[in-house]
């Protein structure tokens, strides 16, 4: 029988057994000595030792990790796909998936290499805005890392949309017409029908009526941007 509120029992084969459980564990722990008070003392540091290592952070690929799980239920697709992207990219490549969470200088120093490489003021920020959140997920302390940090970004500006005129339209469609493959096929639908990238991943053989030339777009799938299967190959097309 344990000692009450204790969890510490006197077995049958003359040992000393305490149980204790971890936060998010299902299942308990022992350990085991020969006596009421070694026993006790072995499971208190146990407990303490569990505990400070709970409590530290865990390394950024498993930052990240966490806040797409989160966020997943809670962004539009495009939007989780556009974050995951910048992540598997950008983020983990030069951070490290099993470093330890960047501290300013890291994190000045990533910024300063997307100014020196050219990227857009807007990109930028956007980096910075996902590297914020993310952190900040896993570690709220590190949310005053981001005041020195934000000195270094460049004034955000409105993002500048060019448009083709006719005959760079024309010139455009001309290349993409020879030697059609699904990567052209996908822009040439983007450039005459104005579809979104999601809207074209989407797209299924059924949504296609070939006798009266029309597409129905009945859903958009960001989930994964860069997939190419479901695109009408260009034999099909020109039958």
């Amino acid at each position: 029988m344990s000692r009450k509120g204790e969890n510490i029992y006197h077995r049958k084969d003359g040992r000393w057994e305490g149980r204790y459980r971890i936060e998010g564990e299902k299942k308990y722990r022992s350990v085991y000595a020969e006596s009421y008070s070694a026993c006790k003392l072995l499971r208190n540091e146990c407990m303490k030792k569990a505990a400070q290592n709970s409590a530290k952070e865990p390394d950024f690929g498993t930052a990240c990790a966490k806040w797409l799980e989160y966020k997943k239920q809670l962004l539009k697709t495009s939007s989780y796909a556009k974050y995951r992207a910048v992540i598997e990219k950008h983020l983990l490549p030069y951070f490290g998936a099993k470093e330890s969470l960047p501290k300013t200088m890291m994190l000045r120093n990533y910024i300063r290499l997307l100014i020196q490489k050219k990227y857009s003021s807007r990109t930028i920020h956007i980096h910075f805005k996902l590297l914020k959140q993310i952190l900040s997920f896993s570690a709220p302390d590190s949310v005053k890392l981001f005041e020195e940090v934000k000195k270094e970004l460049p004034k955000e500006l409105p993002p500048q949309i060019q448009i083709l005129t006719e005959q760079q339209r024309t010139l455009f469609a001309n290349y993409l017409e020879k030697d059609m493959d699904n990567e052209k096929m996908a822009i040439y639908l983007a450039l005459s029908l104005g579809l979104r990238i999601g809207e074209i991943c989407a797209l299924q053989w059924c949504d296609i009526d070939f006798d009266r030339r029309i597409i129905s777009i009945k859903k958009n799938d960001a989930a994964d941007p860069v997939r190419s299967a479901g695109f009408p190959n260009q034999d099909s097309v020109a039958d």
